[in-house]
């Protein structure tokens, strides 16, 4: 039901949003938002999820390395345990999908990250890479780790988490500063 609700509110937004401009009586275009106004209701939005701060430590096996994932207050940056990487996020539709993917999976639990896992045949010990998060909505705490495979099981994720994963990658990888 939730899911509906929150479905119904995104289309009446973007049918108001997309309506044609009105105009004055010398045919002029009068605007009732400006952009600065769209994206500030958008964040609304976002924030109605309650999230005050989260901090997500991500550990990538392939290069050994942990990267941290800070948003507080609006702001997401990003910093490497190991190495010298910092990165702060100022771009809001980046801010945004971080957010709607947290509030998907971790505080409203709306979708499932595994959608399928099974006993294995093959055994194929490795070292998988994890999400460990810790979210704080209003005075309650969500903590919890999630490794992205386990020994023994075929797992089969979530395309909406594969991508929430390759937004964590891409914001890493990127040459561009999502500024």
């Amino acid at each position: 039901m939730k899911c509906y609700l929150m479905l119904f509110s995104f289309i009446t937004f973007i049918i108001i949003s997309c309506s044609p401009p009105h105009r004055d009586g010398n045919n002029t275009v009068v605007r009732s938002e400006n952009t600065e106004d769209i994206v500030d209701s958008i964040n609304q939005y976002y924030l109605r999820c309650g999230l005050d701060s989260a901090v997500i430590e991500y550990y990538r096996s392939y290069d050994a390395d942990c990267f941290i994932y800070n948003y507080s207050k609006g702001a997401l940056s990003i910093k490497s345990i190991h190495t010298s990487f910092n990165k702060i996020i100022t771009d809001k539709n980046v801010v945004n999908r971080f957010i709607r993917y947290v509030d998907v999976f971790f505080i409203a639990k709306t979708q499932k990250i595994h959608l399928v896992r099974l006993r294995s045949l093959d055994w194929i010990i490795s070292d998988y890479p994890w999400l460990d998060y810790n979210l704080f909505v209003g005075d309650k705490q969500i903590h919890e780790k999630i490794s992205m495979g386990e020994e023994g099981y075929d797992i089969e994720f979530n395309p909406l988490f594969l991508d929430f994963f390759n937004l964590l990658n891409e914001m890493v990888n990127s040459k561009r500063s999502f500024n």
